[in-house]
């Protein structure tokens, strides 16, 4: 699972650009969920911040006219802060967004969904029509696929082409519903954090926190075979912290959860740079210290929390 928030660029004055990209994409609700988790804001004080109207008060016109530029740092800073306020005003921009929005370069992944998803339909709306032998029916379907083909010149957002994103949506949640019972399958045989069931929303911040550590203890071997039995355990615990790094840890403490999430991808590099050692002239003894060493003080930690 990618982390979207990850990103994000360093300096504000590249934010709205960046933002732009992501309301018009198709992972805004991943954003929105990791900068939640992340962010600074207390869910319990999230209602009462100030409502996407109010922010964008008299800045509301020229928004859908020509972007997020049109905003100060302070405002831009307020969607990050409060990035449900993103999902607001995503919706505002499919139903009242000009041009600009439209001009807004999307990935290749998402140009293909869209288009595909457009083929899809105008082939099915073209292929019943035409089993009808009437040759006003004819017309009517050969007229259809023209339309459609004229239709992707209009600009963003034209209710034909809100259809598509929705359609678009949809074939995504569809390939979840095949993808993540795959994904609990493999996962049920994971290691470290993969373990299934191992991040169990029902567990309080210490018996959370323990049973990280106990998976620790339970699957690092210190004492790895070869380099190549060595390389599968550190690219496992490497995998197993992209886990976590993309969990909803939503039921911890807040504090909590930040640091947790901080100190993982901490820990994701330092077992980067011990692959990528392996790799090298490196001599495998010190590499398998370095990581015990390392797993050791994670297991600590989590212990000591």
């Amino acid at each position: 699972m990618s982390l979207v928030a990850l990103d994000l660029p360093d300096e504000i004055r590249d934010w709205p650009g960046w933002l732009e990209q992501q309301i018009v994409g198709l992972e805004l609700r991943k954003l929105v969920q990791q900068l939640e988790i992340v962010g600074d804001v207390p869910a319990s004080e999230r209602s009462e911040l100030p409502s996407l109207r109010v922010i964008l008060g008299d800045n509301r016109d020229a928004l859908l006219a020509s972007g997020l530029s049109c905003l100060n740092e302070a405002l831009i800073v307020s969607f990050v802060r409060q990035p449900r306020l993103l999902m607001e005003l995503q919706e505002l921009v499919l139903e009242q967004g000009g041009e600009y929005w439209s001009n807004i370069e999307r990935s290749a992944e998402h140009e293909l969904l869209v288009e595909s998803e457009k083929q899809l339909v105008a082939n099915s709306i073209a292929g019943s029509l035409l089993q009808s032998d009437t040759p006003k029916t004819v017309e009517l379907a050969t007229r259809t696929v023209m339309d459609e083909n004229l239709e992707r010149e209009k600009p963003f957002p034209s209710s034909r082409i809100r259809r598509w994103f929705i359609l678009a949506a949809a074939l995504a949640a569809a390939l979840l519903i095949v993808v993540i019972p795959n994904f609990i399958n493999e996962q049920h045989e994971g290691r470290f954090f993969s373990r299934i069931n191992l991040l169990s929303p029902s567990l309080n911040d210490g018996e959370f926190l323990k049973r990280l550590a106990n998976s620790i203890d339970s699957d690092w071997n210190q004492k790895s075979e070869n380099k190549q039995a060595l390389k599968q355990q550190l690219i496992d615990f490497r995998d197993s912290c992209e886990v976590l790094l993309a969990a909803d840890l939503s039921h911890l403490d807040f504090e909590v959860a930040a640091e947790l999430k901080t100190r993982c991808r901490t820990w994701r590099e330092k077992i980067d740079k011990n692959i990528d050692q392996l790799a090298s002239n490196v001599p495998f003894i010190d590499v398998q210290q370095e990581a015990n060493a390392t797993l050791q003080r994670l297991s600590q930690f989590l212990n000591r929390s």
